[in-house]
């Protein structure tokens, strides 16, 4: 997934089930200018649909995703 923030805004990407539990942080810091790419490879999570969220400086974006085991 790819995330646009402005530079040194606070940039927050985490997962959530179907059911809107967190099920993941993959990153929680200060976002770069531009585009930033996270990469998710989750080795104990079930196959199934998962939202990625993408929150920074006031604005929030979600995917979902299909993960195949």
């Amino acid at each position: 997934m790819r995330a646009h923030c402005t530079p040194r805004r606070p940039l927050r990407v985490a997962v959530y089930d179907v059911a809107g539990r967190h099920r993941a942080s993959l990153y929680n810091g200060p976002g770069l200018a531009g585009s930033n790419r996270v990469q998710w490879r989750p080795p104990s999570l079930p196959a199934g649909v998962y939202y990625i969220q993408a929150a920074a400086g006031g604005r929030a974006e979600r995917r979902s995703v299909l993960l195949l085991k």
